[in-house]
């Protein structure tokens, strides 16, 4: 197995600039649609991915311009729940959009995601967690084509009736369900 030795015996001194990375910023560009506000990114690196979560943020009504190595994300606009399925299915991080875009607009459809060259990695920690939140989870459709449902052609409906249920408020010391918490 390779490995670095390094060896020395002098002190190290100097300076390194740290670069964005793709998976600190994807995140972030999903939950710029929560706000109505405009949102500057900086040291975004320009990759694949990230032009991807762009296009998807776009189509979902967001301007996105890129000024350098800076985004500018203006969600004001946003009007939009349903994630493009050919986007989604070439981005592994389209999930992320999933939470934000159930928060801003009480619904969300989606398409499983792709792109992801390790293998199949499931997003039932996002479902379960919706759940939790009380939102109403519904499996819409299959293939098309017919035969067996294709994990990838599958499309979810989100929605969220009652949006008090979505956040754990405390009123006079309990929370929502009248249950004492940290």
């Amino acid at each position: 197995m390779p490995y670095f030795s390094i060896s020395g015996g002098v002190p190290l001194s100097g300076c390194c600039r740290i670069h964005g990375a793709k998976n600190a910023v994807l995140p972030i560009l999903a939950a710029a649609v929560l706000t109505r506000k405009p949102v500057r990114l900086l040291d975004v690196p320009e990759l694949t991915d990230v032009s991807n979560m762009c296009k998807i943020l776009r189509l979902l009504g967001c301007r996105v311009a890129r000024e350098g190595a800076a985004l500018l994300i203006d969600g004001a606009d946003a009007d939009c729940f349903a994630l493009p399925e050919d986007l989604s299915k070439e981005l592994r991080s389209s999930i992320f959009l999933l939470g934000p875009v159930l928060g801003r607009f009480r619904q969300a459809v989606v398409t499983y995601p792709g792109g992801c060259e390790i293998g199949n990695r499931p997003i039932d920690l996002h479902l379960k967690g919706l759940s939790a939140l009380q939102a109403q989870i519904v499996e819409e459709g299959a293939d098309r084509r017919g035969g067996p449902p294709h994990p990838l052609r599958r499309r979810f409906a989100y929605r969220c009736d009652d949006p008090p249920r979505l956040s754990l408020r405390r009123r006079n010391g309990k929370h929502h369900d009248g249950r004492y918490r940290r």
